[in-house]
């Protein structure tokens, strides 16, 4: 048995490795929905034509103008939008690309652990492009960058990103580098950045960690 399931081609197809494999990906997608982020809404005045009534205490928005505030397909009295928890879930059909748009939104309207982009373009380049030189350094021509940032704004995570369409690895990684970026608020924010500063002064590799 044991010389049998070391059988590479044969464990593959086993139902032991099919079912360790099912369970596998069930346990990461509940992972993925288990993730949870506090991200607040972002209202904005607004006027609204016709009848409506505030989704929040249920009464009418009264007025011609400026009768109350908007975000994300959710309206309310500008009192009431003070009193709603960070608990903002963006829709797609509201968000309009994905370039420019902070990683929680993206990621909590998207239901993932990651940005998709950043999924897509470092599986792209992990498969193709490790060994080209002066990756992530090379710039990749600007039209096909145009391109493929349309795409993505465009299709979401169906944009196409393989070699057929576009075969310098450069533009995939630049477009990743662009992504970054421009998000709203980097990666490492502002409020982290002097601690990140002061732990890359540490000597040794302990002391940068625990700081």
């Amino acid at each position: 048995y044991i010389v049998l399931m070391s059988d590479m081609v044969r464990y593959e197809h086993s139902p032991a490795y099919l079912t360790l494999n099912r369970l596998k990906k069930k346990a990461q997608q509940q992972q993925i929905e288990q993730v949870d982020y506090d991200k607040s809404h972002a209202f904005k005045t607004h006027t609204f034509k016709g009848l409506n009534w505030c989704e929040f205490c249920g009464n009418f928005l009264w007025g011609f103008t400026a009768q109350g505030v908007k975000y994300c397909g959710f309206s309310a009295h500008g009192k009431c939008s003070e009193k709603l928890p960070a608990d903002c879930c963006p829709d797609l059909k509201n968000l309009r690309g994905v370039f420019g748009i902070d990683l929680t939104t993206l990621v909590k309207a998207h239901h993932s652990v990651r940005p998709f982009v950043v999924d897509k373009c470092v599986r792209e380049i992990e498969a193709r492009g490790l060994r080209t030189e002066g990756l992530y350094r090379v710039s990749g021509f600007a039209d096909e960058m145009d391109s493929l940032r349309m795409a993505l704004d465009r299709d979401g995570e169906n944009a196409d990103i393989s070699a057929q369409v576009y075969e310098n690895i450069n533009v995939i990684a630049g477009i990743l580098k662009l992504y970054l970026r421009l998000l709203p608020l980097p990666l490492i924010t502002y409020e982290a950045h002097p601690a990140m500063i002061r732990a890359t002064q540490k000597s040794s590799l302990m002391q940068q960690v625990a700081a």
